[in-house]
């Protein structure tokens, strides 16, 4: 994370730390990162490119997403 710090740094970018979170896929093991000592947020769910994944690699997260989203538009488009 220094090394991407770093990086960010020499390209006069930011990293919004707020809105970075991080994501362990199939693993078990309990750390912590830290981005110039900030402590960056773990979640088990999150939307990239437009699809949810989840930790396990599974569809379930994305489908509960789609179907929320289809369900909310109908409510709506009928006045519910």
């Amino acid at each position: 994370m220094t090394a991407l710090s770093e990086w960010l740094k020499a390209n006069r970018l930011s990293l919004n730390r707020e809105k970075t979170s991080c994501i362990l896929f199939y693993a078990k093991p309990s750390f912590e990162l830290f981005i110039e000592s900030t402590k960056v947020k773990r979640v088990k769910s999150c939307k990239f490119l437009g699809v949810y994944l989840d930790k396990k690699m599974t569809r379930k997260t994305h489908i509960e997403q789609i179907t929320s989203k289809i369900l909310k538009k109908q409510l709506v488009a009928y006045n519910v």
